[in-house]
């Protein structure tokens, strides 16, 4: 019979077989619960436990109107960790009381909440947290702006916005947390209906938007609409008897051609016209 252990735990045993070589089995035996330990040593530890390497806080910091509640998102890397577990404080509870992880805003202030790892004190977290007694509108994003080469739409940043939402006529999408959008991408999303985002008008605004987590703030009011037309990259243009044609773009009325020659650029504008 063979019997094998790692750890103090028996993970293999092997009875006597009839015109089996034993030692020989024995060896091989031998060998691979060697390879077994060996591998389960690094991954796990003697205990086939998996330590925790990091936790935090997904939010940076916070803030509450007095009276609301936040259960904050944690998380703990790598995710496969025997014990994930893990305790919230405050640092000032008459600022923010925490009860079962659980965040209460109780008065008006600033200070900070704690996140520490049950497995190991060391690995934590902190981030800050405001209380305040009213809701602050978030402002409207200022300087919508469209870059008609690029093909994009840009505007400046909300102190406060986890996110934006743009509203192209009719269309209302999110963003996330960029300041920026492409009229491609819009493209792309208008051709599943079979429409186009080019030569049309477009009307176009933008919002800023609140964590979702809070009601101390309220979402901006949307921002003052540009107008905005972008005509289609002209399509088949080729050179005949020494004449530039190609296919009129519709609500186009001004072309610009970029004439070439011995390294030399020169732009020519035409109005009204194909060829």
């Amino acid at each position: 019979m063979i019997k094998t252990s790692y750890c103090d735990k028996l993970i293999l045993t092997i009875k006597d077989i009839k015109g089996v070589n034993m030692s020989k089995l024995k060896s091989k035996s031998i060998f691979l619960t060697l390879m077994l330990a060996l591998f389960s040593f690094f991954i796990f530890g003697c205990e086939g436990s998996v330590k925790v390497e990091s936790i935090y806080f997904l939010d940076e910091a916070v803030v509450l109107l007095q009276g609301e509640t936040y259960s904050p998102k944690i998380t703990v890397e790598p995710t496969y960790a025997s014990d994930r577990s893990y305790t919230i404080t405050s640092l000032n509870t008459k600022i923010v009381s925490v009860k079962d992880n659980m965040i209460t805003a109780v008065s008006t202030g600033t200070t900070s909440i704690k996140v520490i790892s049950n497995e190991n004190s060391l690995k934590q977290d902190i981030i800050k947290v405001t209380v305040r007694q009213e809701q602050i509108k978030l402002t409207t994003p200022n300087n919508l702006l469209y870059n008609h080469e690029m093909q994009t739409f840009s505007f400046d940043a909300v102190d406060g916005a986890v996110s934006y939402k743009i509203k192209i006529n009719d269309t209302e999408i999110e963003l996330g947390n960029i300041t920026q959008y492409s009229l491609r991408d819009y493209d792309e999303y208008l051709s599943t209906y079979g429409l186009s985002a080019y030569d049309r008008n477009l009307t176009v605004q933008v919002m800023a938007l609140k964590p979702d987590y809070t009601i101390a703030y309220q979402n901006s009011n949307y921002s003052s609409a540009i107008k905005v037309h972008q005509a289609k990259t002209l399509t088949d243009a080729s050179i005949v008897g020494g004449v530039l044609n190609f296919e009129k773009t519709i609500n186009s009325n001004e072309y610009r051609i970029d004439y070439v020659s011995e390294n030399i650029t020169e732009t020519l504008s035409t109005t009204d016209k194909s060829r």
